[in-house]
C-alpha cells in the first residue's frame, strides 16, 4: 500500500528547523540545507541541524574574542582572519567544516594556538607520547570517567557506589582547590586500611623467619607508595622485596606484585630500558601466567626494543601497564 507522506511547507520548515536548532531564523544559517535534508530524512535532518548549532557556537565564540562583527572597537586584543578547514563527527560520519579564525592586534600570532587539551586515561606512556609529540603546547587532563570507573572496581559493590559520589562530587566542584583537596582526602582514606596492616604483615612475617612474606608485603607496600607516595619509595620497596624473593629457598611465583608498579615508575621516569627489564622478570619461570593479552603486549614490548623500535616498545609495554591496571594486577 502506498502512502503519501505530507511534505512542510517551505515557510514552516525554516521555522522548525530553527526551532529545534534553537536560534532565530536568520539568511546566513543555510537554512536551504535543513529544508532539504528534511526532506532526506530525520537523521540528514538532525546533522543539518547539528551543523547549524556548530556553526553559531563557533560565531557566538568569535565574538566573545574579537567582538560583535561589523562593529569597530578600538580597544579588542584581536579580529577575524577569515577560516580554516576542520570536521566534526555527527551521525557516525566525519563532516568538513570551516573553522574560523582570529589573530591577535599585536601580531602575536593566531589565538587558541597556546595548546591542546588531551583528556587520557591513565596510561602514563600514553601521556607521555603526548608530551613527546607536542612538546609544552600538549595540555594532559585525566579522564575523570575513567578514574572513577577504575577506582570503583576495585571496590565492594556497596562501598563503591558510596566513594563514585563522592568523587563524582569533587570532580564537580567549581572551586578547584577544594575539590583537589576533597580527593586527596578519599585517596587516604581508601589506602588507610592497606597502610595499616602491611608493615603488620611484614612485622609478623619477620617474627615468623617468613622472609617470602615480609617481600610480598615491601611489594604491597610498593603497590601503596605508587599511588600516592614518592616514586623513589617505590623502586627502593620493589628492589627489597625482590632481593628477598630471590635470596629465598622457595621459589615465589608472583612477582607482579611489585614489578608492575616499578614498570610504571620507570615508565613515568623515562627510563625504558629499566622498565623493560622489568617487564622481562614478570615472564621467566616460575612466575605465575599471565593472561594470554597481557602476556603477548608485554612480548611484544620486548620484541620491539630488541628490534631498536624504541617508541614502540614504550607504547606497548604502556598499553601492557593499562591493560593490568583493568585486570587488577596493577
Amino acid at each position: 500500500m502506498n502512502k503519501k507522506i505530507p511534505v512542510m511547507p517551505a515557510a514552516a520548515r525554516e521555522v522548525e528547523a530553527a526551532r529545534v536548532a534553537k536560534l532565530s531564523v536568520r539568511p546566513d544559517l543555510d537554512i536551504a540545507d535543513l529544508q532539504g535534508a528534511i526532506k532526506e530524512g530525520l537523521m540528514a535532518f538532525s546533522c543539518a541541524t547539528g551543523l547549524v548549532v556548530i556553526a553559531e557556537m563557533m560565531e557566538q565564540e568569535l565574538a566573545r574574542v574579537v567582538g560583535p562583527k561589523g562593529k569597530h572597537d578600538p580597544e579588542r586584543a584581536a579580529e577575524r582572519n577569515g577560516s580554516a578547514p576542520g570536521s566534526v563527527v555527527l551521525g557516525s560520519r566525519t563532516v568538513p567544516v570551516r573553522r574560523p579564525r582570529a589573530v591577535r592586534t599585536d601580531g602575536s600570532g593566531e589565538v587558541g594556538d597556546q595548546g591542546v587539551l588531551f583528556v587520557l586515561d591513565g596510561s602514563k606512556a600514553l601521556a607521555a607520547g603526548v608530551q613527546r609529540v607536542f612538546g609544552d603546547r600538549a595540555l594532559v587532563q585525566r579522564c575523570q570517567l575513567h578514574k572513577r570507573r577504575n577506582v570503583g572496581g576495585y571496590l565492594p559493590q556497596g562501598y563503591a557506589a558510596s566513594v563514585d559520589r563522592q568523587l563524582a562530587k569533587a570532580f564537580a566542584d567549581t572551586d578547584a582547590e577544594r575539590g583537589l583537596k576533597v580527593a586527596k582526602g578519599i585517596a587516604a582514606q581508601l589506602d588507610q586500611p592497606v597502610r595499616v596492616l602491611a608493615p603488620l604483615a611484614m612485622a609478623a612475617g619477620d617474627a615468623a623467619s617468613y622472609p617470602e612474606y615480609v617481600a610480598a608485603a615491601k611489594a604491597t607496600q610498593a603497590w601503596v607508595a605508587w599511588q600516592s607516595g614518592p616514586p623513589a619509595d617505590v623502586v627502593t620497596l620493589a628492589a627489597e622485596a625482590l632481593e628477598l624473593w630471590e635470596t629465598n629457598v622457595v621459589s615465589y611465583s608472583w612477582y607482579w606484585l611489585c614489578l608492575w608498579p616499578l614498570i610504571a615508575v620507570r615508565l613515568a621516569r623515562g627510563q625504558l630500558a629499566e622498565a623493560l627489564e622489568a617487564g622481562r622478570q614478570l615472564l621467566v619461570p616460575p612466575q605465575q601466567r599471565l593472561p594470554d593479552e597481557l602476556e603477548s603486549m608485554v612480548q611484544s614490548a620486548i620484541a620491539a626494543w630488541d628490534n631498536t623500535e624504541r617508541d614502540l616498545a614504550g607504547q606497548r609495554l604502556g598499553e601492557a601497564l593499562v591493560l593490568a591496571q583493568r585486570l587488577r594486577y596493577a
